[in-house]
């Protein structure tokens, strides 16, 4: 009778047991198949962003041969004797920043660690908060106005000698295109994020054909 409730004990700790390896095996296997959805998803946002910056780059490409630069760069240089401003080119290092905020998406190569892939990123993301004021950088004039995939509506503005500023991720904008504007003036204010995540102003500095590192102009 000993041996047999001894056998008896053993056999519900064995299932009991069994059990547990089940629900973990099972716990496994979800969370596997989760994590290969979030990388789908992962993968698929950054396709869309990858889309989005090919138009961004079609619309430089557009700006810089539009002719409507010389009546914009005349407007700017008529700017800079009004104001007595440096030219763009003489700042940097000492531009303000367009938002207070923490980098949180540098400038250049790009390591994806989930996916194991290597993007070359044009600009800079900055974490603030949704309807924060997005302010110009300088004065200039505003070229252009466009909504593009995963960075939403954007402001280019022209600061004379071929040198631009891009800013994403916008709503309730304060400006429109051919306006003039001062540096520190508020353009618009900071979008929610559509994914969920914190929200970023997405900024870009060119130089005619050529990106800059945005950290290397932004005031330390």
């Amino acid at each position: 009778e000993a041996v047999l409730r001894k056998n008896i004990s053993l056999n519900r700790d064995k299932a009991k047991q069994k059990q547990k390896l089940k629900k973990k095996k099972h716990a496994k296997e979800k969370s596997l198949a989760e994590l290969e959805k979030n990388k789908d998803e992962l993968s698929n946002y950054l396709d869309e962003k990858s889309r989005g910056l090919k138009d961004l780059e079609d619309i430089r490409k557009t700006i810089l041969k539009d002719k409507a630069r010389f009546e914009r760069q005349a407007k700017v240089r008529r700017q800079q004797e009004a104001l007595k401003s440096k030219q763009f080119s003489q700042l940097k290092g000492q531009l303000p920043w367009p938002i207070k905020g923490r980098v949180v998406t540098k400038f250049g190569n790009q390591w994806n660690p989930k996916l194991k892939t290597t993007t070359d990123y044009p600009g800079i993301d900055i974490q603030g908060k949704a309807d924060m004021p997005v302010k110009t950088v300088l004065n200039g004039v505003v070229a252009t106005i466009t909504y593009l995939r995963a960075y939403g509506t954007t402001v280019i503005i022209d600061h004379g000698g071929g040198f631009y500023t891009v800013y994403s991720q916008l709503k309730s904008l304060k400006t429109h295109v051919n306006s003039e504007v001062r540096s520190g003036d508020t353009i618009a204010l900071v979008s929610e994020s559509d994914t969920g995540a914190k929200p970023v102003l997405h900024f870009e500095i060119w130089k005619g054909g050529e990106k800059l590192n945005p950290e290397k102009w932004l005031s330390k």
